[in-house]
């Protein structure tokens, strides 16, 4: 969804589709649909884009970049899928085994869904609250 798509979709019509710029809650309400949710997040190499909890509460498998922050919280192959850019086939290969395997996928899910249960905006704002 957005701009900036297009060729790669012309390059896999039977696999991409384009879609139009979403509100945020309808981004979220796709990651609840989609078993997978690709965030590939070039500006946050030590933090996180909460597009990654958002998917991982809504039950989709997140495969990411990598960051130090993703790194320390998640283990890649347990709770999160980290994109490998020196193996891009490997990576599309580890997707293509997962949406093959529902067991696999549901197990990935669930431990990620564990791990973000205090990752919501109102347990941010705790902390932060907490913190004077």
């Amino acid at each position: 969804h957005g701009d900036g798509w297009e060729d790669i979709a012309k390059k896999h019509t039977s696999n991409i589709s384009i879609g139009r710029m979403l509100t945020s809650e309808e981004c979220i309400q796709l990651m609840s649909e989609s078993k997978i949710t690709l965030s590939i997040q070039q500006f946050f190499t030590a933090g996180a884009h909460e597009r990654i909890f958002n998917s991982m509460m809504n039950g989709s498998v997140c495969v990411s970049s990598r960051s130090t922050y993703l790194e320390q919280r998640f283990e890649d192959g347990k709770d999160i899928l980290f994109v490998d850019f020196n193996d891009i086939e490997g990576t599309v290969d580890k997707i293509k085994s997962l949406l093959d395997d529902c067991e696999s996928l549901s197990r990935i899910s669930a431990n990620a869904f564990s791990k973000v249960q205090n990752d919501k905006w109102s347990d941010r704002l705790s902390e932060i609250i907490n913190m004077q």
